[in-house]
């Protein structure tokens, strides 16, 4: 009962320390939101995170109790949910509501995309979201349909005789409407950051300077933390495929097990998936912490959370 309840409930526990640490530390950088955007930003980062865990609890709860087909559904619902969480995060994140009034004089000052967003963002979404697709493909292309039709299986030859040993797989059954997700997870941020300096500057300038920082960062954050979360399911599969083995029955040698393909690979994937689970829910986290204002006001917040 309770190692169910920890591998439930443990990345999200551990993924709030990481994120009330991080806030401790950088805690006199963040800058002051408007009410609405306040609100707007703390949004995005608990709702995600509440749904994740609500959904997680009645599949644990149900789950005992679903068939086959359902368990099937299920599974392709659970790869497509943290990406449909982030997108809806980064669309939160993407409403600008002004705070102040217009500066008249401050028009002539530059507002691109490289000053408000750090490369290494860009660069973080990129990077996971290829490592994503890399493990997709890899998984999927030797995925064979199962008597259903669904590509959920993976066949190994055995010996010269024409056998096959068969082992259930991450296919296209569950990947395609995750691909789906992900491109437009991506599309969204894209346009999220692109919309960033496109409005005129608020008063003082200096203060939204640092607000729309923290924006396109925040946005960042919901992004990679849907992919980190998506990559903790992955892996999660992956582990479940790397524990699975195949039974033979031989006339001579009598029954013969056979371990999956990716058995060395169990125990790199029974701890990265919780790992990368945690860090994409303490992203999230750190999104809805960073709407707190400071006691000690600032006017621009450090690399660390706003950049």
């Amino acid at each position: 009962m309770w190692i169910a309840v920890l591998m439930v409930f443990g990345p999200a526990v551990a993924g709030l320390a990481g994120a009330l640490i991080a806030r401790l530390l950088w805690r006199r950088a963040l800058p002051r939101h408007g009410r609405a955007a306040m609100m707007a930003t703390m949004l995005a980062g608990a709702v995600p995170v509440i749904a994740f865990l609500v959904v997680r609890t009645v599949i644990w709860w149900l789950s005992p109790a679903m068939s086959v087909g359902d368990a099937y559904q299920l599974e392709r619902f659970r790869a497509v949910l943290p990406l449909a969480l982030g997108s809806l995060a980064v669309l939160l994140l993407a409403v600008r509501l002004p705070r102040g009034t217009r500066a008249g004089s401050a028009e002539i000052a530059p507002r691109t995309l490289h000053a408000f967003l750090s490369g290494w963002w860009i660069a973080g979404v990129l990077a996971v979201g290829a490592l994503v697709l890399a493990l997709t493909v890899a998984l999927g292309a030797p995925s064979r349909p199962d008597g259903a039709g669904r590509y959920t299986q993976r066949w190994e030859a055995i010996g010269t005789n024409g056998a096959r040993s068969g082992f259930g797989t991450y296919g296209w059954y569950y990947s395609v409407p995750a691909m789906v997700a992900l491109a437009l997870l991506l599309v969204v941020t894209a346009i999220a950051w692109w919309s960033v300096p496109r409005p005129a500057w608020d008063a003082p300038v200096d203060e939204d300077t640092a607000l729309r920082r923290l924006r396109a960062a925040n946005i960042g954050r919901a992004a990679l933390g849907a992919l980190l979360v998506h990559l903790g399911f992955v892996l999660s599969r992956l582990h479940g495929a790397a524990s699975t083995a195949s039974e033979l029955l031989s006339p001579h040698e009598g029954t013969i097990t056979i371990p999956s393909p990716l058995a060395a690979m169990e125990p790199v994937f029974a701890w990265a998936s919780p790992v990368a689970e945690t860090i994409g829910l303490a992203m999230w986290i750190l999104i809805a912490l960073s709407a707190v204002p400071t006691p000690v006001r600032q006017a621009s917040p450090s690399p660390s959370l706003a950049r």
